[in-house]
């Protein structure tokens, strides 16, 4: 069938097509800093359930010392060695409290810029809605 020639020329729609595909690609970005925000927030729950389980083990190694140490036949250099060996575990316990929080921290700090990103593409992503309207 023929061409009718009163009809005005209709150029293909490619306007619509670039439309989609850069609606598809900011899509994907959205989805991805949405990921990457559900990431780093597992991340620092799982680092604060790390540093639990390894506070209550060293708390266990310490009972553990203590109940020793309260044992009459034990000897005075060994009961120097246990004590020495419970504020060695003090001080994994504290260097491990400081390591998590340094970690979290920085956790948080990489939660804080993707969030910004991702309200700041969402924001664009809005905008460029209501322009395409």
């Amino acid at each position: 069938m023929s061409p009718d020639p009163n009809e005005a020329y209709k150029p293909p729609e490619r306007g619509k097509e670039a439309e989609e595909l850069f609606r598809t690609m900011q899509d994907e970005k959205i989805t991805s800093l949405k990921e990457m925000i559900e990431d780093i927030q597992l991340m620092i729950e799982e680092r604060k359930k790390l540093r639990d389980e390894l506070m209550q083990e060293m708390g266990k190694m310490q009972m553990g010392i203590g109940n020793i140490l309260n044992q009459p036949e034990i000897s005075v250099d060994e009961k120097v060695k246990l004590k020495t060996k419970q504020i060695e575990l003090d001080e994994k316990k504290m260097q491990e409290k400081l390591q998590c929080w340094k970690d979290i921290s920085q956790l948080k700090q990489e939660l804080r810029d993707h969030m910004r990103e991702f309200k700041e593409k969402e924001s664009r992503q809005e905008m460029l809605d209501e322009l395409m309207k």
